[in-house]
């Protein structure tokens, strides 16, 4: 929005009597009315705006600390697995393989599993 703001100069008498300075005034008051809705308007959506991004921003923050938490946890799990002797149950001996048979229905619906070790 542009503004005209000329005002005659004061010199020339007969141009300065016919220029309606109330009327100016109220167009230059009522642009600057205009311009403060605006201002006012842009400023509270500038605060919606912000208070939206704050709570999205905190909301990334919590998930990223989360996941932190979640991927040291996780490692600690590894590194106990990684240091545990492995278990003594027979399945689990050295050269040990594991078979599994399954054997289902006609349909396919109902199905059974097995698992057991053969020895070398």
């Amino acid at each position: 929005m542009a503004l005209d703001i000329h005002v005659p100069s004061l010199g020339d008498a007969e141009q300065g009597k016919d220029y309606d300075y109330k009327s100016r005034c109220e167009e230059l008051e009522s642009a600057l009315n205009e311009t403060r809705s605006a201002l006012d308007e842009f400023q509270l959506s500038s605060r919606e705006l912000e208070a939206e991004l704050e709570k999205e921003l905190e909301n990334m923050e919590r998930q990223y600390k989360d996941a932190k938490r979640q991927k040291e946890r996780l490692k600690m799990e590894s590194d106990d697995w990684k240091v545990q002797p492995p278990p003594t149950h027979p399945l689990f001996e050295k050269g040990a393989e594991f078979v599994v048979q399954v054997s289902t229905s006609k349909d396919g619906a109902d199905a059974e599993y097995e698992c057991y070790a053969e020895g070398d």
